[in-house]
């Protein structure tokens, strides 16, 4: 039988399941990752699939339910998992090379409870696992959470996608020339491409910073660059149920982003401030654009599909963090503050593939000039000591 291969993410969700047993709770977490003191207590597990259901009869018992292949058992949870076995399959995890790899002790694991996979949700769903919990006032059951490791890559927010996430911006006072030259401002991987296909542009230029480099110059030949619209009109709705001034202050911080670097995000919203990017929004304080923001990442983290027009209802309601230690810490949204205030503070500006995703080129529409700027958020490798 083929040894089954994941990447660290997703022999993640599998650590986070064997944490909880363990555990039975969840330790709630401020922007620092550090614990507040609050805690929910898990009754029940399920995977996202509902396939696969683990009950705790008591503290020392467990009953697991395997719906595909109809069986159902009852463990001791003291033979199954402890904190010596958890450390064992975080290294086996942190320790593993290549994009994927085989597990061996979570895959005996796994065996060992009855299950044949514990899989985590896909691109059609926000949750992770899911969780009946307890509050210490009330109970909720079939609460969904996303799962984010640390222990390889900090993962991704919002993933890139093409048009999905791509900003449209206009230039005025291009034209058919500055737009061949600021296109021929190449990196060196698009060099290498291009001199294959024997396809080098006429007087292009190598640059480090492609991007900026191509803003830059149409910047310093007095054009104008200004946010034109969201590349679909899926992304302007999702944008605006968020708040109808979104889009536009996203472009703001975007562009600047672009232009000047600072990926975190919330050093380039409070930079964009001080450069006056805000100043035409009726806004009488930074707090206002913050919310703004906490309110676009907890849609992007439980809501937000970018191929469907959100609602605005949410899709799943916590987010487990496992930290670069394999320790592990959680929000939700009961906590609506801490959740909001992790993730402005732990999410930064990525660059994508430009050709990949379609953007940073200048085109033409009819008489108009325009460039894209994509929209990739990823977490950043801070508190995960």
């Amino acid at each position: 039988m083929e040894k089954r291969k994941l990447n660290k993410g997703e022999w993640s969700e599998h650590f986070a399941l064997f944490h909880i047993i363990n555990s039975r709770k969840l330790v709630l977490g401020n922007k620092e990752l550090v614990p507040t003191g609050k805690m929910l207590k898990i009754n029940k597990i399920k995977t996202s699939d509902a396939t696969s259901i683990i009950d705790f009869n008591n503290d020392e018992t467990i009953e697991i339910k395997n719906k595909l292949e109809n069986t159902e058992i009852s463990l001791n949870k003291n033979e199954i998992i402890n904190e010596n076995i958890l450390h064992e399959l975080f290294t086996e995890i942190q320790t593993g090379s290549g994009r994927s790899f085989h597990a061996k002790k979570i895959s005996n694991l796994l065996k060992k409870i009855g299950l044949s996979s514990f899989k985590g949700g896909g691109s059609k769903t926000k949750s992770d696992i899911i969780l009946d919990i307890n509050t210490g006032n009330y109970s909720i059951l079939d609460e969904g959470f996303s799962i984010k490791s640390f222990i390889g890559n900090p993962p991704t927010l919002l993933n890139a996608s093409k048009d999905n996430t791509n900003l449209i911006f206009s230039i005025e006072g291009c034209n058919d020339v500055l737009m061949k030259k600021t296109n021929s401002i190449i990196s060196k991987k698009d060099f290498e491409k291009l001199i294959k296909l024997n396809a080098l542009p006429r007087d292009y230029k190598i640059s480090n910073q492609k991007i900026r480099d191509r803003l830059k110059f149409l910047i310093k030949n007095k054009c104008k660059i200004k946010f034109y619209k969201a590349a679909t009109n899926c992304l302007a709705h999702n944008l605006k149920m968020v708040d109808s001034n979104m889009t536009e202050i996203l472009s703001r911080v975007l562009l600047d982003y672009y232009l000047f670097g600072k990926p975190i995000l919330i050093d380039r919203i409070n930079l964009s401030q001080e450069n006056g990017s805000f100043s035409s929004f009726n806004y009488t304080d930074l707090d206002q654009i913050y919310n703004c923001f906490k309110r676009l990442l907890v849609g992007f983290q439980f809501g937000i599909f970018q191929k469907t027009k959100w609602d605005g209802q949410m899709e799943a309601n916590g987010m487990i963090v496992i930290k670069s230690t394999g320790e592990q810490i959680s929000f939700h949204r009961i906590d609506e503050y801490n959740l909001g205030e992790y993730l402005l503070n732990s999410i930064k500006f990525d660059k994508p593939s430009t050709s990949r995703h379609g953007y940073a080129s200048v085109y033409k529409n009819g008489r108009d000039y325009l460039i894209k700027l994509n929209l990739q958020l990823r977490f950043t490798q801070t508190n995960q000591k």
